[in-house]
This record gives structure tokens, sequence and C-alpha cells, in this order.
């Protein structure tokens, strides 16, 4: 009965709460129609010996960014970047196993108390820059995922309740502390790179 009702407050609040709804569109762009600094930040070495690239404009909500998707040693990375072609995040799609042991069972955790059934679709690391950051740093700490103290796990869940089935990413921080999440609306497949 616990997991019920928190259940059905987790699908309230996701239906409740507009902060906490994800309406992403994304559009496939040439990498022209990208700014600047973007464009020159892709350009380095280490992201142009690449032959699968795609690039997109998205919008969320009232927010517009940039993204590039591309493939490195077997691995798909999401580059995103904001209307001035300023890095905000790379986030590489990961496995279960490749998340630290105590991370996963503590997500797992939280992801029990918080539903009944769910279903972990996708996994991402998220290297985030902050002020604290460059851009270089961030891109170094991503290209050899050695830097997990800095890393953030944004998971796309399946959740199951009685009325429907709908997705949420949910975001969790380096030791898989919960930090918040937002219902899936128009959850696009076609779009990343598989």
């Amino acid at each position: 009965m616990k997991k019920l009702s928190l259940l059905l407050l987790f699908s309230l609040s996701l239906s409740t709460i507009a902060q906490e709804v994800k309406l992403e569109k994304e559009e496939r762009i040439h990498i022209e129609q990208m700014p600047e600094k973007a464009r020159l930040f892709l350009s380095q070495k280490s992201l142009t010996e690449n032959k699968t690239k795609r690039f997109y404009r998205e919008i969320d909500g009232d927010k517009k960014s940039y993204e590039a998707k591309l493939k490195i040693h077997r691995k798909t990375y999401s580059i995103e970047f904001n209307t001035l072609g300023e890095l905000e995040d790379i986030e590489i799609a990961i496995k279960e196993r490749e998340v630290p042991k105590e991370v996963l069972k503590n997500i797992k955790n939280q992801l029990s108390e918080r539903c009944d059934r769910y279903k972990i679709e996708r996994i991402q690391a998220q290297y985030v820059n902050t002020s604290s950051t460059n851009q270089q740093e961030v891109l170094e700490q991503a290209l050899k995922k050695n830097n997990f103290s800095k890393v953030n796990y944004e998971i796309i869940i399946k959740l199951k309740t009685n009325e429907e089935t709908m997705r949420c990413e949910v975001l969790f921080d380096s030791l898989g502390n919960y930090k918040y999440h937002r219902k899936i609306i128009d959850y696009a497949h076609d779009t990343h790179l598989h």
C-alpha cells in the first residue's frame, strides 16, 4: 500500500507540476546551422575522427539548445550547447553494468521506493559544464570516463500505473542520490544514434 501511494504521488506530481514535464522536440539540422562556438568546439580532432554524426536543434518547453550526437569508440555521445554555442553538458549512453555497483544499488532502491513497477530503458552518464570547470575539462572527463565524482546519471524509465504507462527522465548524482524527475511527453526514439 505504501508503494501504491508513493506511486500515485509520483504520478500526480509528474502530471501537475509544469516544470517537471519534459516536452522535447528535436529537429535535425546541418552543422552549418549550429552556433559558431559549437561548430568550433566540435572541430577538435578527438571529435572529428568519427563518421557517424547528427546535429539537432532542440526545444524543451521554453529552453532552446543544439545537440550533436556522435559515436566515439562504439559509445554514443550527446553534446549539448546553448543558443550561444556554449557547452552545457556531454552525455554518454552506458549500460547498467558500467554504473558503479553501490551507485546502481542506491538508484534502484530509490526508484523502488518511488514506484511499484518500472523498467530502465536508457542510462546516460552526464558530465555538466559548470562555472568551476571549462569546456575542455568537461570533454576530457567525458572522453576518459574516469571522473565519476562529477558525473550525474540521467535515466529514462518506463513507469506503469493502473491508469497509464508513462516515461520519465530521472536524474541522480554521482552517488546515486535522487535529484529530480520529469514526465516525458512526445518521447522520440528515432532521433538517437543506435
